[in-house]
């Protein structure tokens, strides 16, 4: 058991809407934030699960 279990339980519970919308408030909340954060924080969701990594990453990319 990781420190990610809990949330990765919690990601895999919602439905597809739901981890959309998480998806698009985290990444408004990462918008204005420097390069080196966004990666951290994108490493650490992605910890949670690779699916909400991939999602959050189409998010950003211009």
């Amino acid at each position: 058991m990781t420190e990610f279990t809990q949330a990765a339980d919690r990601f895999e519970a919602m439905s597809e809407k739901e981890q959309e919308i998480l998806a698009d408030n985290i990444a408004e909340s990462l918008l204005f934030t420097g390069e080196l954060v966004r990666e951290t924080v994108l490493g650490h969701f992605g910890n949670v699960s690779p699916e909400l990594e991939k999602i959050l990453r189409k998010r950003f990319s211009f």
